[in-house]
């Protein structure tokens, strides 16, 4: 655990805004790269797909918005 309470390994990257690994129903959740994740579920391991993933896509992307709104690229139009 880290100073935040956090288990070491969920924490994100320093110095990114992006997380990697995310705690859903206690399903350990890792984005590796592009479209690639894994979970530890039955779901997962049977079909490659599961509702821990569906969701912390949509975490991931609903991050990706936020920090688009809040740090918009030079020269794009709000």
């Amino acid at each position: 655990m880290n100073a935040a309470g956090k288990p070491q390994s969920m924490r994100k990257p320093a110095g990114t805004g992006e997380r990697s690994e995310y705690l859903i129903d206690g399903f350990r959740v890792s984005f590796l790269h592009q479209a690639d994740w894994n979970c530890a579920c039955r779901e997962f391991i049977g079909a490659g797909t599961c509702r821990h993933t569906r969701e912390a896509v949509g975490m991931r992307e609903a991050q990706a918005i936020i920090r688009r709104r809040k740090h918009p690229r030079p020269g794009t139009v709000r």
